[in-house]
């Protein structure tokens, strides 16, 4: 009888009756007819990975001497547990001394945006914007200088700059800004239809380009981008609304189109040099696209 080690790993085999001690005596000759059992031992940090030959399965293996036998057994690498992923959460501090924070975006420095409320002296609740700076863990107000009561920061980039979006009740009279510490740039509407000039901005991107949406001629959203300067109507798959929600570094944008033959449904859809990429719904009535990456 022959045994011959495989794998990767590392292990000895043992017979009964003595003879086979493998890894050092691999071979010996026994009578004809005599039963002759196997006995893996794997060594520390492998395992045994089963039979090869005359043997078969992963435990002992039991062989008929009735001709020359030759048997492999595989000894593979235990594999290392999985890795435990540490996670640490930390509260963002209160403002105002609301605690009701709600977190929309987050850059790369884990600096955080979003809104909080507080009760007005009507009974009502407000709406306020709020910036978490990371490095110094300290959470502040931001707000857009409209003389708005409903403010909501909705992008931040790596430069602490902060997509805002301001209104005031009874809702119709939405603004959009770029926020910075030194001061804050309103990024303009489209032509307005009955309702009015309204604007919301909902992200940005490490450019300071906003994308979000507009109210325009035919009183429909339309979704936007705001390269700096100049605020671009990114069209829609009908003529009709739609939405801009997320937007790259190269100003591509995600969010979401009415379609042609269908007012009360939406596709998500990508916005990019002039074209809207519908990109359907993957069965269901509607879709919306939330994010996208540099790479599109």
């Amino acid at each position: 009888m022959t045994v011959i080690l495989t794998g990767t790993g590392s292990g000895t085999v043992s017979s009964q009756p003595n003879g086979i001690d493998c890894g050092t005596t691999c071979s010996a000759s026994f009578d004809e007819g005599v039963g002759v059992t196997l006995t893996p031992a794997a060594t520390a940090g492998s395992q045994f990975d089963g039979w090869g030959g005359a043997c078969a399965g992963t435990g002992s293996c039991a062989v008929t001497m009735n001709r020359e036998q030759i048997v492999a057994a595989r000894f593979q690498p235990v594999a290392p547990p999985p890795q435990k992923l540490a996670y640490s959460i930390t509260e963002v501090p209160a403002v105002e001394g609301s605690t009701s924070l709600l977190a929309n975006a987050i850059d790369g420095r884990g600096d955080i945006v979003g809104t909080y409320y507080v009760p007005n002296n009507s009974g009502e609740v407000d709406a306020r914007a709020f910036l978490y700076d990371a490095s110094k863990g300290t959470t502040q107000r931001i707000a857009g200088n409209d003389g708005s009561t409903i403010q909501m920061a909705n992008g931040v980039n790596d430069s602490l700059a902060v997509a805002l979006a301001t209104d005031a009740r009874p809702g119709l009279h939405q603004h959009g800004f770029l926020w910075r510490d030194i001061g804050q740039t309103e990024i303009g509407a489209l032509p307005p239809g009955p309702n009015g000039a309204q604007t919301a901005a909902t992200a940005i991107n490490q450019r300071g380009w906003i994308t979000g949406w507009s109210l325009g001629a035919k009183n429909f959203q339309r979704a936007i981008l705001w390269d700096g300067s100049t605020l671009h109507d990114l069209g829609s798959a009908d003529g009709n609304w739609s939405y801009g929600y997320a937007i790259n570094i190269d100003g591509v944008v995600a969010g979401a189109t009415s379609v042609p033959n269908d007012e009360f449904h939406q596709h998500a859809a990508v916005f990019q040099n002039g074209t809207v990429k519908d990109l359907g719904t993957l069965g269901a009535y509607t879709a919306t696209a939330f994010g996208i990456n540099d790479r599109g």
